[in-house]
């Protein structure tokens, strides 16, 4: 079985790459985030890394909001976690938008 590797022309985008640092109030339904947390207008993509305390992030682009899932029960599924301490957990991110970005907000 092969892959399919498409490449897109991001360099009408403004590509930002950083850490999200999450505290003890992690809600249930997920972080609300929006483009100017980032100092964007637009925000077209949000690429997570897993967090080192065994979460998994994704970025739910239709509800604007970062979820957290867990392992679950049955092996192979992950749960989306209802509310948590996620404390310290930090997270790598490739934001890809439109805006300007003035250094000094960073």
């Amino acid at each position: 079985m092969a892959l399919t590797v498409t490449k897109n022309d991001v360099s009408e985008f403004t590509v930002l790459v950083g850490t999200i640092t999450f505290d003890a109030s992690y809600p249930a339904g997920g972080e609300a985030i929006a483009a100017s947390d980032f100092g964007l207008t637009y925000l077209k993509d949000l690429i997570m890394s897993n967090g080192e305390g065994g979460y998994v992030f994704a970025y739910d682009k239709s509800e604007g909001k970062i979820k957290a899932f867990e392992a679950g029960a049955d092996a192979g599924a992950l749960d989306e976690v209802s509310s948590a301490d996620l404390s310290g957990e930090v997270v790598g991110y490739v934001a890809v938008g439109i805006g300007e970005v003035d250094s000094d907000d960073f």
